[in-house]
């Protein structure tokens, strides 16, 4: 049986419908979008808030993903889904590694891979044609796994070889002057907090005296690896230093205590570093200096 002077919801057209409908739409096509624009809840008394406005709404149907899915997230209308979709857009924090598209990140603030899709992240990974930083020779960075007994792609690599990645590493003085920096004073691994401001870079008196007898009771010789004054000049571009087998700061100030002709030995540079160290190494609990 047919209900008369029925009209829809969506088009306001009149039409006949039938008792068992509820009548208040003229075709699939008109109810569908009065679902999709949420203006049917298709009778429902279950609550849901919608992820973009967070206005409660009925719906007993759930959402779902491209790939057929459920997901959490449910939107009371079309355009609340839409307005969610271009926000996602809008938040863009970079672009992909490999074909410079713009990457976004959701509404939860969690961030996506460095690369747009997998098919980039392979194509970054494999290695193309670089021109050496050091040598300007234009080579493909690979290198042999003894793992798997296969070449690999290594990407990160800026020379062809070690020997020019070790003469770039010699000649970068902006690198050096950053790792300078990052290990001095306090930052280095084996400070000790520093000789007290009063006695800092100052050796006592008669210091050039008493050196210069050192200098010539060990023969103007390094006494760990035997390098000669005028060798050293000539690869340092300075003379052999004395080193204090116990170090100076440890004597409270008593310069002439540490001064000691017994205490002191002539030492290249070099040496003079890794004696310290070794020192540092064997004696962790050193006298706590006084800075008052």
């Amino acid at each position: 049986m047919a209900m008369l002077n029925c009209i829809c919801v969506t088009c306001s057209k009149q039409f006949k419908s039938h008792s068992s409908k509820v009548g208040k739409f003229c075709s699939k096509a008109c109810y569908l979008v009065a679902i999709r624009a949420g203006l049917y809840n298709r009778g429902s008394n279950r609550k849901h808030t919608c992820f973009f406005c967070k206005k409660e709404f009925d719906n007993k149907s759930f959402s779902t993903r491209r790939d057929g899915s459920k997901s959490d997230k449910k939107f009371c209308s079309r355009s609340c889904y839409d307005n969610y979709r271009s926000a996602i857009t809008k938040n863009v924090y970079g672009n992909c590694g490999y074909c410079n598209k713009e990457l976004t990140k959701n509404l939860t603030g969690s961030y996506a891979s460095k690369y747009c899709s997998w098919d980039c992240r392979i194509l970054a990974r494999r290695a193309s044609p670089k021109k050496c930083i050091c040598c300007g020779t234009v080579f493909t960075p690979i290198t042999f796994r003894k793992s798997t007994g296969k070449y690999i792609s290594v990407n990160s690599r800026h020379t062809c070889s070690k020997e020019c990645n070790l003469k770039w590493i010699s000649k970068n003085e902006e690198r050096k002057k950053k790792i300078s920096l990052a290990f001095s004073g306090s930052n280095h691994p084996n400070w000790q907090g520093g000789a007290p401001a009063s006695n800092r870079g100052y050796r006592g008196a008669g210091w050039s005296r008493i050196r210069k007898k050192v200098l010539e009771r060990d023969n103007y010789q390094c006494l760990k690896c035997g390098i000669t004054e005028m060798d050293h000049k000539l690869k340092t571009g300075s003379g052999l230093e004395v080193n204090h087998k116990i170090p100076i700061w440890q004597f409270s100030g008593n310069n002439s205590k540490a001064n000691n002709l017994n205490n002191l030995e002539t030492l290249c540079k070099s040496c003079h570093m890794k004696t310290e160290w070794q020192y540092r190494k064997n004696n962790p609990m050193q006298k706590v200096i006084s800075f008052l």
